[in-house]
């Protein structure tokens, strides 16, 4: 819990601990759609740790892939994405994440080769890799969704870029304003120079 990872970001210690609990939230709020989720532990992570040092994630190489917790559905993906990508700390993007790879335990099936292409190992090697590409890399891969403006990977994309042109988005304060829908995700993110509204609907609609 946030509260237990503080002792760790204390004094000289460690720069960065992997925010778990934030992980977890942003799966349930993208899955239910359901804001609180992902505001709650926000508050809670920067209240025990209020120097911002948490490194924050949907999922990582322990974990089934984000795609596969969210059931196949892409807009979900999406969502957990701009949830990553909007809120504090220091996001971490487990790589295949930003295409929508799918995998679950055992540890194999979730580190299976990168999928560049819809070539022969999906474009990852000439020779024999460690574990089979995952059968869906034909359809999805970095070469399918490059020059495609509603794919995932634009999604990233964009997102990552913005967050890097704002520093209210990387260092900025935040507040949850209300907005009497349990479905939108609303966040304020505020320094000196500028402000951010951050709009995330949930529902689908």
């Amino acid at each position: 819990p946030p509260q237990t990872l503080a002792d760790y970001t204390s004094g000289d210690q460690l720069d960065l601990v992997l925010n778990f609990h934030l992980a977890k939230a942003f799966i349930s709020a993208a899955n239910r759609g359901q804001a609180a989720y992902a505001a709650d532990a926000i508050k809670y992570s920067n209240k025990a740790m209020p120097n911002l040092q948490y490194a924050s994630f949907i999922t990582n190489h322990d974990q089934d892939r984000t795609l596969s917790q969210l059931y196949g559905e892409m807009e979900k993906a999406k969502i957990a994405a701009a949830l990553l990508l909007t809120s504090p700390g220091v996001p971490f993007i487990y790589y295949g994440e930003e295409i929508g790879m799918v995998g679950k335990k055992p540890d194999e099936n979730i580190r299976r080769p990168m999928q560049w292409s819809a070539e022969e190992n999906a474009g990852f090697s000439g020779g024999k890799p460690w574990r089979q590409p995952d059968a869906g890399y034909i359809e999805v891969n970095v070469a399918a969704q490059a020059d495609n403006p509603d794919s995932l990977l634009s999604l990233y994309r964009t997102l990552i870029r913005i967050r890097n042109e704002h520093p209210a988005l990387r260092t900025g304060s935040i507040a949850f304003p209300a907005t009497g829908k349990s479905s939108v995700f609303a966040s304020l993110r505020v320094t000196d120079s500028e402000t951010i509204l951050v709009l995330i609907i949930l529902s689908g609609e």
